[in-house]
C-alpha cells in the first residue's frame, strides 16, 4: 500500500514538472513585440499623449499606462523625469485614492491589466498585483520572458509583450500568454500593441 502511494506521488510530481517545463520552455522561445526607443521623443511620441493624463488623488497628474475600467495604472514622474524616480500607482475604480504606489528605479516601465491582475515591470523587475486592492501576489515559482529595455544591433528597444507563468503560495497556478503592455522608456510613451 505504501509502495503504491509513493509510486502515485512520483507520477504526480513528474506530471507537474513536465507541465511547468512545457510552460517555461514555450515562454522562453515565444516571439515578442518590441518598440524602438528613439534618442529623444519628438512628433508622435510624447510623455502625456492626448487622453492619457490622469489625476492621482493626493499625488498629482500622471500618465495612464493601463486600465480595465475598474482599475488603472498611472505613472507620476519626479523632478521632470519619467519614469526614473517616479512612482507607478494602482488606482481603484472609485478614483478616490491610490491603493498602492511602487517607486520606479529605471528608465523603463510597462503595465497591463487582465484577469483581475496588474502586471507591471520596472525595466526587468516584475510585479504581479491584485487589481482589486494592489496587494502583491506571493508565489513559489514564477517564469516570464520579459527582457525590458535592451539593445540589439546598436538600437535600443522596449519589449511590449510577454508570457508569465507562476505558482502562488496558495497553490494557485496562472499562466498568461500574449500580455500586451503600454510603456514609457526614457520619457517616450509606447501604446500597447494589438495581439
Amino acid at each position: 500500500m505504501l509502495r503504491r502511494a509513493a509510486w502515485l506521488a512520483g507520477i504526480a510530481v513528474a506530471l507537474i514538472v513536465a507541465v511547468f517545463g512545457y510552460l517555461v520552455g514555450t515562454a522562453l522561445v515565444a516571439p515578442v513585440t518590441s518598440a524602438n526607443v528613439p534618442a529623444s521623443c519628438t512628433g508622435a511620441e510624447s510623455l502625456l499623449p492626448a487622453g492619457h493624463a490622469v489625476q492621482v488623488p493626493g499625488v498629482g497628474v500622471g500618465t495612464l499606462l493601463a486600465t480595465d475600467g475598474a482599475t488603472s495604472v498611472v505613472v507620476v514622474g519626479a523632478g521632470g523625469h519619467v519614469p526614473r524616480g517616479g512612482t507607478a500607482y494602482i488606482v481603484g475604480d472609485s478614483g478616490e485614492h491610490a491603493t498602492r504606489g511602487i517607486p520606479l528605479a529605471s528608465d523603463a516601465v510597462v503595465a497591463t491589466i487582465g484577469g483581475g491582475l496588474v502586471f507591471l515591470f520596472d525595466d526587468k523587475i516584475g510585479y504581479v498585483l491584485r487589481a482589486s486592492d494592489g496587494e502583491p501576489l506571493h508565489y513559489l515559482f514564477e517564469s516570464d520572458n520579459y527582457r525590458g529595455l535592451y539593445t540589439s544591433g546598436g538600437a535600443r528597444y522596449l519589449q511590449l509583450t510577454a508570457e508569465i507563468t507562476a505558482v502562488g503560495l496558495d497553490g494557485q497556478v496562472f499562466s498568461r500568454r500574449d500580455l500586451a503592455f503600454a510603456g514609457i522608456a526614457d520619457g517616450c510613451y509606447f501604446p500597447a500593441p494589438r495581439t
